[in-house]
């Protein structure tokens, strides 16, 4: 579960939230890419 954002196929880089999906939703702390 590491580098996982808040759900869905969404991963962490660097701090960023990089959404695999469709949804821009990004847990609290990280930046939609």
């Amino acid at each position: 579960q590491k580098n996982r954002c808040d759900n869905n196929d969404t991963t962490i880089i660097r701090g960023r939230c990089r959404t695999c999906s469709s949804e821009l939703i990004c847990p609290f702390g990280t930046k939609s890419l």
